[in-house]
């Protein structure tokens, strides 16, 4: 894998969200925290991929 930092980034970004989720259910909103993880997913993608360039 060339990028193995981003995949265990990402991982470990949707491993929290699910944690949080887990341990909290009715004090968090799944939706917010699902759209969160997608922006930081995004973020950590990009820049990511960009400074391996």
């Amino acid at each position: 894998m060339r990028y193995p930092w981003i995949f265990v980034s990402i991982v470990g970004l949707w491993v929290a969200v699910g944690l949080i989720m887990y341990n909290a259910p009715e004090r968090t909103d799944a939706t917010t925290l699902y759209l969160l993880g997608v922006i930081f997913t995004t973020l950590v993608a990009l820049v990511g991929f960009r400074s391996d360039s």
